[in-house]
């Protein structure tokens, strides 16, 4: 007959059951031999009424044996309070024996592992571990489910910036990046119609340029880039996402979508630009203009929130929009130094802002004949968000 068996007979009563009072007992005993194992020199002596060296870890402790010859700490409750002995006179153990390991163990599962101070908080209603916060942190540490829920990732080694980045002593959008963002409501005669934005990001200086597609075909992209290199200059590389924007977005017309987007691809060859597509599924490598386009489209949609202005309205605001985000500072300054901060307009227009248009804008200006007042005052809302 195995041991566990030889245990489950001890606690069982006449009829099969288990018997609390023997459990109770089986516990007792337990500490018991912990306590030996552990405080032996130190049961001794104060049994035998003597004070407990200096040299042990319970010297500072006040204790005594109790009536079931447990080594128990002397709290300040009185004897006559309604606590039980346990909690008035906790059982000493310590945190180092593996059976208060185990012990410490079954009650971070049974709470469900709860924290650190709750598990404390129920060990102590008993007992009084030494070292029981480092106990409970090991315990915690080698949980196999605290370890598979709780555990944090792993911080990945950042990579090495691309060339394109950091190119020095080259004009703006030398090195760009475009993306598409929208839909917008525009107003056309007496018909809504969707268009979009289209952001071209300076990779090195940090400028945008916005420029408005009237579709999501490859040739309105075509002429939205032609658009951008008559104003701003020839790139030497341009990077994009794999989006709709380069690709139909119907199935029916796939085929006729692979031949728009091998016809992009000849006009961005025929202009001599190199054009970079960043691998699918991967967005974060495109950060460098998805936090552009965020910036812009927050604002774009509180300000035009079931609002439809004329194109030539949107467009004016998506240039003022152009001009607030050129205008922002790059890198941080002191409130102390005359120094002005650096912004994108510094490179564009060798001055950090343009001039604001005279006059002041009101809510008005945004009812009846739409106008360039309507415009500014768009723009104003931009700039407050």
């Amino acid at each position: 007959m195995c041991s566990n068996e030889i245990l489950a007979k001890s606690v069982k009563g006449p009829d099969g059951a288990l018997d609390i009072t023997l459990l109770k007992r089986a516990e007792l005993l337990i500490w018991k031999f912990v306590q030996d194992k552990c405080f032996h020199s130190e049961i001794k002596r104060l049994k035998a009424g003597k004070s407990v060296e200096r040299s042990s870890r319970l010297s500072k402790l006040s204790m005594e044996i109790g009536e079931d010859n447990l080594l128990r700490l002397n709290g300040r409750l009185p004897f006559k309070s309604n606590l039980t002995e346990e909690s008035r006179k906790p059982v000493v153990l310590d945190g180092k024996h593996e059976i208060v390991k185990m012990m410490i163990r079954e009650v971070h599962h049974y709470f469900g592992h709860a924290n650190h101070q709750m598990v404390m908080n129920e060990v102590n209603q008993k007992f009084y571990v030494l070292n029981l916060r480092n106990v409970v942190r090991s315990v915690s540490h080698h949980c196999q489910w605290c370890r598979t829920y709780r555990s944090k990732p792993q911080n990945v080694p950042q990579g090495n910036l691309p060339l394109e980045r950091i190119a020095h002593h080259e004009p703006p959008f030398t090195c760009s990046a475009v993306d598409y963002f929208g839909p917008m409501s525009v107003t056309i005669g007496r018909r809504h119609e969707k268009c979009w934005g289209v952001l071209f990001t300076c990779l090195t200086t940090r400028a945008v340029h916005l420029e408005l597609a009237a579709s999501l075909t490859p040739a309105s992209m075509i002429m939205a880039l032609r658009r951008f290199i008559a104003r701003r200059g020839k790139p030497a590389v341009i990077y994009s996402d794999n989006g709709t924007n380069f690709k139909a977005a119907h199935k029916e017309l796939l085929q006729a979508c692979e031949e728009c987007y091998e016809g992009m691809k000849n006009e961005s060859f025929r202009k001599y630009m190199k054009w970079k597509f960043i691998p699918r599924g991967t967005p974060h490598m495109g950060g460098a203009w998805e936090r552009l386009v965020r910036s812009i489209k927050i604002a774009l949609t509180a300000t035009l929130k079931e609002r439809s202005p004329r194109e030539e309205v949107l467009h004016t605001l998506l240039l003022e929009a152009e001009h607030t985000v050129n205008s922002r500072p790059l890198v941080t300054f002191s409130m102390d130094s005359p120094e002005e901060g650096l912004t994108p307009n510094n490179f564009l227009l060798g001055r950090s802002c343009g001039d604001r248009p005279p006059g002041l804008f009101l809510e008005q200006h945004l009812t009846g004949q739409l106008n360039w007042k309507s415009a500014q005052r768009l723009a104003d809302h931009f700039w407050t968000r």
